[in-house]
């Protein structure tokens, strides 16, 4: 996690934060990690938004490129309502940092 953040790159939406670095010789598969601070909220507030991250990320991992290591880090203030949210904020930033390999269906 550590060469995520001393090599990597990052993107930035109000909400959320990406570190990312791919590239040759990184593992199989896109991988997450998450940071979060306490300033977002209480324990149950934190792990409700780790939890939306993961199952974001699972449901669109294979829109990923396979050599990627991602970090995100909710920014306090994220007022995501459900799993629609955090999706939404997660495909944006992958656009952005140019990780999406194809583009998210209409209707997905």
């Amino acid at each position: 996690m550590e060469a995520v953040f001393l090599k990597g790159r990052k993107c930035v939406r109000n909400d959320l934060i990406l570190w990312f670095r791919q590239g040759p010789g990184m593992p199989a598969g896109p991988r997450l990690g998450l940071s979060l601070s306490r300033k977002v909220g209480g324990a149950v507030r934190r792990n409700r938004l780790k939890r939306l991250l993961r199952e974001a990320f699972r449901f669109n991992r294979h829109l990923i490129d396979a050599g990627a290591d991602c970090i995100f880090y909710p920014r306090p203030g994220c007022r995501w309502k459900g799993l629609g949210d955090a999706e939404h904020a997660l495909l944006e930033l992958c656009k952005k940092a140019g990780l999406l390999h194809r583009a998210p269906e209409a209707g997905a």
